[in-house]
């Protein structure tokens, strides 16, 4: 007679970490008093408290004596550093602007063209002065006269602009216009030689002893821009401008129509224009 086996009872099983599975027969879970004893299947592990001193621990360390020393002597030098940048790029004889739509005129006299109309705080280099007249640099190939009244003139360095009113003012001092007269050029010159030209006689004062700027050609410069504008009241057309210097060692001085126009206009700088003139001698012309 043969023995059968016996069938083994139905029992929950594991799965390999040790939990309980529902079984395959019934499709339970297990019950309350094995979930109790073993580890919940949705058991997530707490979170940890934070220790005690964490504010302590990523708390910035304060900054000694010496470091904060040591910070405020870079600002200092730094607040420096930006006095001197400022003081170097920015020129000491900038005038300023004061109202929006003021004329640019490229003459100092009123009527005459205007170039541009400038705004408020635009700022210009200082050229010189003329009475109620100031030149200015526009750009480095253009220059204007603007209104003395229209500007602002508190930020010039008072050295710059006492210089061009003291120069200004010695000149007229020391020379004197005398005549005017229309005939034909004096030298030989060969852009006027032999054409007609208004001449100007000036009568002189100065010392060989004086000093500093050249006070000859300055005023020189200041009477080809005074006499351009009445060239085209004269009842001749004429083609240059000469000023004779009436002084024991002479000097003459002439300029072309054409190199006065490019001065007024702002084409040619008071240098440029100055080497498109003709000086005889040329030392009496030169610093002394």
């Amino acid at each position: 007679m043969s023995v059968q086996p016996t069938a083994a009872p139905n029992m929950p099983s594991r799965d390999s970490g040790g939990t309980a599975a529902p079984s395959a027969a019934t499709g339970t879970w297990p019950d309350a008093a094995s979930v109790a004893k073993g580890a919940s299947v949705f058991r997530t592990p707490g979170a940890s408290s934070p220790p005690a001193n964490t504010k302590d621990a990523f708390a910035a360390p304060a900054p000694d004596s010496a470091t904060e020393k040591r910070v405020q002597q870079l600002n200092e030098q730094a607040k420096n550093l930006d006095e001197i940048l400022h003081s170097q790029t920015r020129p000491d004889n900038l005038v300023v602007v004061k109202e929006s739509r003021t004329p640019i005129f490229s003459r100092p006299f009123q009527g005459a063209k205007i170039l541009f109309l400038a705004d408020a705080e635009d700022e210009f280099q200082l050229v010189e002065t003329q009475a109620d007249w100031v030149h200015v640099q526009v750009t480095s190939l253009l220059r204007g006269w603007i209104r003395r009244g229209a500007l602002d003139l508190s930020v010039v360095n008072a050295g710059a602009l006492r210089s061009q009113n003291s120069a200004a003012a010695s000149s007229r001092d020391v020379f004197q216009q005398t005549r005017e007269e229309t005939a034909t050029f004096p030298g030989q010159w060969e852009q006027l030689r032999g054409k007609k030209v208004k001449i100007i006689w000036v009568e002189s004062n100065e010392s060989r002893q004086d000093s500093g700027l050249n006070r000859r050609a300055t005023f020189a410069r200041s009477v080809f821009r005074k006499a351009y504008p009445a060239l085209s009241r004269l009842p001749d057309k004429v083609e240059g401008i000469v000023i004779v210097f009436d002084a024991a060692d002479g000097g003459m001085a002439a300029a072309t129509v054409a190199a006065l126009q490019r001065l007024n206009t702002g084409e040619l700088s008071d240098t440029a224009f100055w080497k498109q003139c003709w000086l005889d001698p040329p030392e009496a012309f030169r610093d002394r």
